[in-house]
């Protein structure tokens, strides 16, 4: 017998357990679907828990020991000694700088200290103090008093000493230069 329209209204329009079988899941693939999503999302977080606390525990805050600790003073020891510095004092230098516009001459008093590393580094710059010297001069002679104004000036002229010097006491090595006194008159 051919169903009416008004009989098709009364069926449900979606389909049930009890209305088609095996299209509905049952109670047990639908525990077991959510313990498949529940498995997906724990595992990877547990994983990753894990391997955040292996990399804080080993890498980040790795205990030391005491073979660490005795490298570290070694380390420090070795720092102290590199750090002890010795200061070589040169004579004042007067120079003559190149004329300004007005033709009025401008001198430049310079008195310069050199740190060096250790004390037989000293004996060797206080040998070579001439040739510092007479190098000093005549750099000096080729400024402007424009050269040397402002910070970056002195800076400029700092850096350039520094060079000049290292070449002539090469291999050793001028830690700094340093300005005791420097007036343009």
């Amino acid at each position: 017998m051919a169903k009416s329209f008004f009989d098709a209204q009364d069926e449900p329009l979606t389909p049930t357990a009890t209305t088609t079988p095996g299209v509905a899941l049952t109670d047990k693939a639908q525990s077991d679907k959510k313990i498949k999503k529940i498995a997906l999302i724990v595992i990877p977080l547990l994983i990753c828990a894990v391997a955040g606390a292996y990399f804080f525990f080993k890498i980040v805050r790795k205990p030391k020991t005491y073979s660490d600790t005795s490298r570290d003073a070694a380390a420090i020891a070795d720092s102290a000694e590199a750090i002890t510095n010795s200061y070589v004092a040169l004579e004042p230098m007067i120079v003559n700088l190149t004329a300004s516009e007005k033709g009025k001459p401008v001198y430049l008093r310079l008195t310069l200290t050199l740190r060096v590393s250790s004390e037989a580094e000293t004996k060797l710059v206080q040998a070579k103090t001439p040739m510092i010297i007479d190098n000093f001069q005549a750099f000096l002679t080729g400024l402007r008093p424009a050269d040397l104004s402002g910070t970056g000036g002195i800076l400029l002229l700092k850096e350039e000493l520094t060079k000049r010097i290292n070449k002539i006491v090469a291999p050793m090595i001028i830690k700094d230069v340093l300005f005791k006194e420097m007036m343009i008159n």
